[in-house]
């Protein structure tokens, strides 16, 4: 399967531009792969695996990792969702491609995790999951040390 992007102008909405690309894990609809909803931060478009440039859909050159099922929540730096393998609770710095997991934590399948305030608080998403051995529990993280913007 494809995914398919399309972006109009605000002023009258005629069609903008149009991008086309496999889903994840090669154009397998995995648990979830398929399931990757657009996100706008800034001038860039998530639709996992890609990134896109809002103003022109051209696709750049940074990859999202794979994940499973479920949507991500971002902020200006970085994307949280639910990584591969084994559905961990994952970061994805948009700023660096670094990319990070928790093990045993899971966001709900729906946005659960939410950064906000430099905080990242994810409440529990495992309870009555079947497709792993979580630790149901709510978490916050605060950083140890603020990242000042460049």
């Amino acid at each position: 399967g494809k995914f398919h992007t399309y972006a109009f102008t605000d002023s009258d909405g005629a069609p903008k531009w149009d991008v086309e690309f496999a889903w994840g894990k090669g154009g397998k609809a995995d648990h979830g792969s398929h399931l990757s909803r657009p996100a706008i931060v800034g001038d860039r478009v998530f639709v996992r695996p890609r990134v896109l440039d809002l103003q022109t859909g051209e696709v750049r050159p940074e990859l999202i990792p794979e994940g499973k099922c479920g949507t991500y929540a971002c902020t200006d730096h970085a994307l949280f969702y639910r990584g591969n393998p084994g559905a961990k609770f994952a970061m994805w710095s948009s700023a660096d491609s670094q990319y990070s997991q928790w093990e045993r934590l899971r966001p709900d399948c729906w946005l659960s995790s939410i950064p906000a305030g430099g905080m990242l608080l994810s409440p529990e998403g495992g309870g009555g999951c079947s497709c792993g051995s979580w630790m149901e529990t709510s978490i916050g993280f605060i950083p140890t040390v603020r990242v000042s913007d460049p």
